[in-house]
């Protein structure tokens, strides 16, 4: 325990009480504690709030140029990949499916 603890340690009382004022003593006590815990809590709440929020900025500062410039840019279509089927129109994609299912069926 802290030294000022010890200094403020009421020994003539803890040793005059009754059991009725030492339990009075005590919940004023646990009374105080839970108080005190709840305002920590309180302050760690908002010390982590503060603290995601800081994090968010940080990271936009390192990354809002270039998710500015991808959402004010006009989309792009992805080249296509030898091999792999590009941006379809519905029919064209069906035929392209029919004729894969007529060679896996010859094959």
């Amino acid at each position: 325990m802290p030294e000022s603890l010890w200094d403020d340690l009421p020994l003539s009382y803890l040793l005059e009480s009754s059991e009725t004022g030492l339990e009075s003593a005590m919940l004023k006590r646990l009374e105080t504690a839970a108080s005190k815990r709840k305002e920590i809590r309180t302050l760690l709440d908002e010390w982590a709030a503060e603290q995601a929020l800081a994090l968010l900025f940080e990271w936009f500062l390192q990354h809002g140029p270039e998710l500015m410039s991808l959402v004010t840019s006009p989309p792009t279509v992805a080249s296509n990949v030898p091999g792999k089927p590009g941006p379809m129109r519905a029919p064209d994609l069906r035929e392209a499916l029919r004729k894969l299912l007529e060679s896996e069926e010859s094959a």
